[in-house]
């Protein structure tokens, strides 16, 4: 992943975040729903990205 393309991919995290929060506090289940949804969306794709990261750097490791 880019660098340019993780910073996008934070940033907008980080807005559906505070969107979430808002609408939390706000008590609005539906808008809440939807931001929830697409948080979870990301948080899961970070995770993917993670998981397949570290495999590959454990597959390149030098072997002593």
């Amino acid at each position: 992943m880019k660098k340019q393309d993780f910073t996008i991919f934070l940033i907008i995290t980080v807005i559906e975040t505070i969107l979430f929060n808002n609408a939390v506090f706000a008590a609005d289940l539906f808008m809440a729903g939807f931001w929830g949804f697409l948080l979870i969306r990301n948080l899961r794709k970070i995770y993917i990205v993670d998981k397949w990261t570290r495999i590959i750097l454990a597959a390149t490791k030098k072997k002593d």
